[in-house]
């Protein structure tokens, strides 16, 4: 997206689609605490809150002073052959239940690997 968008290509991005991007790094961390636990069993390890895909499109651009042509368009017009589900957030009931803190939200995470990529500074 950061190429597309330095190199002044418009960009149609989902807005019909909420997820919770996540940085690998947090997971790592969160699950290196996990298995160093007693529990075993099957846990959802993710940034905390929701945004769709456009909005965290908007969110990389925003934070690198980006203005590319942004439109928001659905799922069904931007025609994908894979089928991706509308709602994909997923709940940490089970890491507070062991006592792990959830993880940081989705947007402090995108601005520590934006700076960690040499895109921030």
């Amino acid at each position: 997206m950061i190429r597309l968008a330095r190199a002044g290509t418009p960009i149609r991005v989902v807005t019909d689609q909420i997820l919770t991007p996540t940085y690998t790094r947090d997971v790592a961390q969160t699950v290196a605490e996990l298995v160093r636990t007693d529990s075993y069993g099957l846990y959802h390890v993710t940034n905390g809150g929701a945004c769709s895909w456009y909005e965290f499109a908007g969110a990389v651009f925003t934070a690198l002073r980006l203005t590319p042509d942004l439109t928001p368009t659905t799922a069904a017009a931007y025609g994908r052959a894979a089928r991706r589900p509308a709602y994909s957030v997923l709940a940490h009931h089970r890491l507070r239940a062991i006592g792990l803190d959830d993880l940081r939200p989705w947007t402090d995470a995108l601005t520590a690997y934006l700076r960690e990529k040499g895109h921030l500074t």
